[in-house]
Order: C-alpha cells, then sequence, then structure tokens
C-alpha cells in the first residue's frame, strides 16, 4: 500500500491494522442487528402482552423470570412508546450509521462523537431497564437483558475502535466520513428512528382499537345487557299512520318502529332482513319512519352525512301516498336501498314506474306536495324530540333497542344468536 492509500483509507489512521478496524465494523454491525431483531421480537411480545401466547411461547415464566409481567409493567412504556419500540428505533439508526459509515479515521473523529454519544445515553437507559428488573418488579425479561447486553458490548467495541492517530501518520490524510457522507447517514438513521417510532405508536393505537372493537362487540352481543339494557329504557308512545310501510300483521303483539335514512347502509341491511325476522317472530310487526340525516329536511344535523337522503324519504313517503300495498312499498324502498349510489341523477319517479307502472310525471309532482313534505317533517320533528343521533334508531313496544341483531367477531351475522335475543325480548 502507497503512503497515499495509507492516507486516504478509512481504517488507515484508526487504531490498529485494517483487517482489525473492519473485524470491529463487522463486530458493530452485527450486534445492532441482533440488538434490533431481539427489539422487533420484544415489539411483538409487548402487543400481545395480556393474552400470553406469545410471550408464554418464547419466555416461559417462573419465579425469577416473567417476560409478560415486565413487558405489561409501566416501567417497559413511556406513554404511547414501548420500551421496546424504542429499541427497534435504536438499534436501527445505529445499524444505519454502521453501515454507511463505520469507523470514521482520526481525521474525521468528531463523527465519532456522534454514535459514542447516543450508544453512551442508549446504555444509560439499559442501566435504568435493568435496575428496575432488579430492584422494583422484581423479575426478569430474558429477551430484555439480552438487549442490554448487545448494548453493552456495543459500547465496549466502540471504545477500542475509538479513533487514533496512526503510526507515522503524514498528516495530510484525507478527512473520513466526509460531512457530506456523515450528514446523509446521520439524516438517514434519524429519519428512520421517526419513522418507526411513528410506524409504531400507529401499530399501537391500532391494536388498542381491535381490542376494544373485542370488547365492544362482546358487551354489544351479550343477549342479558341487550335485554336489560331495553326494559330499563324509558317508554314513548308511537302511533301508526294508514301510509306508514309496516311489514308484519296489525294485530302483532310487539311492534318495531324503525327510523331510517335511505343513504344509511346499516339501515339497508335491517330493510333486507325485515322481511325474515317477521317471518321467524310473527308476533312482531315492523313500522318505518323516515329520519333522514340531511339538513335540508333535518335542522338538528348541521353537516349533511347523506346529501340526498331527504329526496329519497320524500320518495317513499310519494309512493307510500300513492298505495296501500304494503308489498309494493316495500318493494320500492329496497329499490331506494339498492339504488342509493345514483340518487345524484334523481331516479326516483322512474324506480316508482318500474315498481308499479307510477306516472313519472304525476310522482314528481307528489314528492313536491305539501302533504309528503308534512309527512317527513313529522317523522323528523319526533326523531329529534325522543333524542335520535343516527340511524337506524329502534324502538320496540316503544322501548329503545340498543341493537337488532347478534354478529361474530368478524362482524358478521350470527343467526342463531339473533334469535336468542329476539326470544328473550319477546318474553
Amino acid at each position: 500500500m502507497t503512503a497515499i492509500d495509507a492516507a486516504t483509507s478509512p481504517s488507515a489512521t484508526t487504531a490498529g491494522t485494517p483487517h482489525e478496524q473492519g473485524a470491529k465494523r463487522a463486530a458493530l454491525v452485527i450486534l445492532a442487528f441482533a440488538g434490533l431483531a431481539i427489539s422487533l421480537i420484544l415489539t411483538a411480545m409487548s402487543n400481545s402482552a395480556g393474552n400470553g401466547s406469545l410471550v408464554s411461547s418464547l419466555c416461559s415464566p417462573s419465579a425469577r423470570v416473567n417476560c409478560e409481567h415486565v413487558l405489561a409493567s409501566d416501567a417497559a412504556r413511556i406513554g404511547p412508546i414501548s420500551s421496546a419500540l424504542l429499541g427497534v428505533a435504536y438499534f436501527a439508526a445505529l445499524l444505519t450509521w454502521f453501515v454507511a459509515v463505520g469507523l470514521p479515521n482520526h481525521k474525521g473523529r468528531k463523527w465519532f462523537l456522534l454514535p459514542l454519544a447516543v450508544v453512551i445515553l442508549g446504555n444509560l437507559a439499559s442501566l435504568r431497564f435493568v435496575y428496575l428488573m432488579a430492584a422494583v418488579l422484581p423479575v426478569w425479561c430474558t429477551w430484555c437483558v439480552a438487549a442490554h447486553v448487545a448494548n453493552a458490548l456495543i459500547l465496549l467495541v466502540m471504545v477500542f475502535a475509538r479513533p487514533r492517530a496512526g503510526r507515522g501518520e503524514a498528516g495530510d490524510a484525507l478527512t473520513f466520513p466526509s460531512t457530506v457522507r456523515a450528514g446523509i447517514a446521520a439524516g438517514s438513521a434519524t429519519s428512520l428512528a421517526l419513522v418507526i417510532l411513528l410506524a409504531g405508536i400507529a401499530i399501537h393505537h391500532q391494536v388498542n382499537s381491535f381490542r376494544f372493537q373485542a370488547e365492544y362487540l362482546k358487551l354489544a352481543n351479550d343477549v342479558d345487557y341487550i335485554v336489560w339494557k331495553h326494559r330499563t329504557a324509558p317508554n314513548i308512545e308511537f302511533s301508526v299512520r294508514p301510509t306508514d310501510t309496516v311489514v308484519g300483521t296489525e294485530d302483532a303483539a310487539h311492534t318495531l318502529v324503525v327510523f331510517s335514512d335511505f343513504e344509511c347502509a346499516a339501515c339497508a341491511e335491517f330493510h333486507r332482513n325485515a322481511q325474515s325476522l317477521v317471518q321467524s317472530f310473527p308476533g312482531v310487526r315492523v313500522v318505518f319512519r323516515q329520519f333522514p340525516m340531511c339538513g335540508d329536511c333535518n335542522p338538528s344535523v348541521k353537516q349533511s352525512f347523506h346529501p340526498h337522503a331527504c329526496d329519497a324519504a320524500m320518495a317513499a313517503e310519494a309512493f307510500a301516498e300513492r298505495t296501500s300495498d304494503s308489498r309494493l312499498r316495500m318493494q320500492y324502498m329496497s329499490r331506494l336501498f339498492d339504488s342509493r349510489a345514483r340518487f345524484a341523477g334523481k331516479p326516483y319517479a322512474a324506480l316508482a314506474s318500474e315498481v308499479a307502472k307510477m306516472d313519472q310525471s304525476a310522482f314528481k309532482q307528489a314528492m313536491q306536495s305539501d302533504i309528503v313534505k308534512r309527512r317527513v317533517a313529522e317523522d323528523v320533528e319526533l326523531g329529534n324530540r325522543i333524542g335520535l343521533e343516527g340511524t337506524p334508531a329502534m324502538f320496540l313496544d316503544g322501548r329503545r333497542l340498543p341493537t337488532w341483531r347478534i354478529v361474530t367477531p368478524e362482524s358478521k351475522p350470527d343467526v342463531p344468536g339473533t334469535k336468542k335475543l329476539w326470544s328473550a325480548l319477546l318474553k
């Protein structure tokens, strides 16, 4: 190697031979990668802490070792960020630096201080976590210990690999790394750490939302709770008008009043199942009312969630005004629900013509009639008076019904569970 080659080599003026420095850099890369892998495992274990499945399979609890207890403790979390996630960001940043830069030479020794300061802070954090496991918890997490050992070894290797002037250094050696290279590496490492932390926080909130949803579904699917909630609700008197669309017999022992919105997907789902519900429980009749979530006809709606819902409600009432056949009324309502993606084109009169061969011009006039507008206004006023905030809103025998069906944990219909619910409600 010539004098010039020696001067420009990144490792020529660091402590030890180039081979030794290459080995130290490789050791740093391997240790940072090992710390990253361990931290990823710990993050997965942290997210599953509570159900115990993954944690138990990777860390069997004993008198002195209990990874699940450690990972679920306050010591293992800083706000929404788990210590394991911090470890992922930390080791990923170090790995990026060691791969992109490695070990500076004596001229570039100022760039050695940056990763060294980060590693010193990381080891201080490791000492704190080790103290908490030893004195406060006091049980150990073997995977946590492995991460802290990798961190300590990184510090040890860096101490021995610190840049020193080489023997016979000419004094005109090039600086390694260059400011540009070090800046890019530092920026990349910092950006990667921030992305990991932000992604981890998002995943944490998503996991919590899934847990909340599971708990909510568990409560929402509790038949005893639903029945109790219904029976303790205030009683409201509802009258049935001749123009109301009704499914079931007039002399049914139980009446289910349903406030709907034709742009509401949940309303469409109930509408599809209304007939089968009445068939399964002949003692029930279903009465449909209008509650469009649209400010054009509903003054309680400050932001129109469904901009065409008022027109669709007018259309349904206009159709009911022009025929007393409940079967046709239900057919028209079904067509409205199925056509809600086309409401911008105002297909209401055409649908009425298809279902019952009604004159389209006369139907359009009926939609604008005072009687139809008044009927929708009556439903909206009643809904607002009893405190409705959304649809579908259901009242069985005058009492608010929290839900009409049971669903599986995958949010799919549970038919046996739903039948069990209605059997309990109608006792």
